[in-house]
């Protein structure tokens, strides 16, 4: 039996709902890179620690718009602003962190065991990220928590909800989420994660919630790397 959300509202029917989403976000991907280009090209003129920062905050309004232009396009309404209840933030917050430290204390020992990993070495956009604390904590626990989870689960998951069965909604939206974060080490990590915030958006009916979760995610993750480094 089918479980439908009931949380777009106002919606046209998307034929295509996987293809078009790709297509709108591999543009996306081009025109952020292109940006990404543009401000290395300029970068000369600016202090670099500045010019890390406006890079990133513009990228973010890149990342906002395009949010907004999917969901003015196809008509997907912003409903999904509503009021938290402490308490539930609460108890999805202690089931999130204890997926982390059991997925830490199990699978991440042996990627560990058999992977040399580390963020530094991963890309250098990633070492353009964590270079600077201040770029980090806007990239990581700001900028990557709304723009994600808007996009992710405010946006992708409503649509494909239209057409597909929930538990193929979950798995498609948590791949996207995986691959979106170009760490094959961790994907399991990611797809499992993906998948309880996608949960907690379906119970709740609030991105409120599962951007929250993405924050103390991300910022607990950003705090332990630079006591660690």
């Amino acid at each position: 039996m089918r479980y439908n959300i009931s949380i777009l509202s106002n919606s046209k029917i998307i034929e295509y709902p996987i293809f078009n989403f790709l297509l709108s976000f591999m543009i996306f991907i081009i025109i952020y890179s292109c940006t990404s280009v543009l401000f290395n090209k300029l970068s000369f003129n600016l202090e670099s620690k500045i010019f890390l920062i406006i890079k990133r905050i513009v990228q973010g309004i890149l990342y906002l718009v395009f949010i907004i232009f999917l969901h003015y396009k196809n008509s997907v309404s912003y409903d999904y602003f509503k009021r938290i209840n402490i308490t539930t933030l609460i108890i999805v917050l202690l089931i999130m962190f204890c997926i982390y430290f059991l997925y830490e204390n199990t699978i991440q020992i042996l990627v560990d065991k058999y992977f040399s990993y580390k963020i530094g070495d991963s890309a250098n956009s990633m070492e353009e990220i964590f270079y600077n604390p201040i770029v980090a904590f806007l990239q990581v626990c700001i900028i990557a928590p709304i723009a994600e989870e808007m996009l992710i689960r405010g946006y992708f998951l409503k649509i494909l909800n239209e057409r597909y069965n929930i538990f193929l909604v979950l798995l498609i939206t948590s791949i996207f989420f995986a691959v979106l974060h170009f760490d094959f080490v961790n994907t399991i990590f990611y797809l499992v994660i993906g998948i309880f915030l996608g949960i907690v958006f379906i119970q709740t009916k609030s991105i409120v919630y599962c951007i929250l979760l993405h924050f103390s995610l991300n910022f607990y993750v950003f705090i332990r790397y630079y006591i660690n480094t």
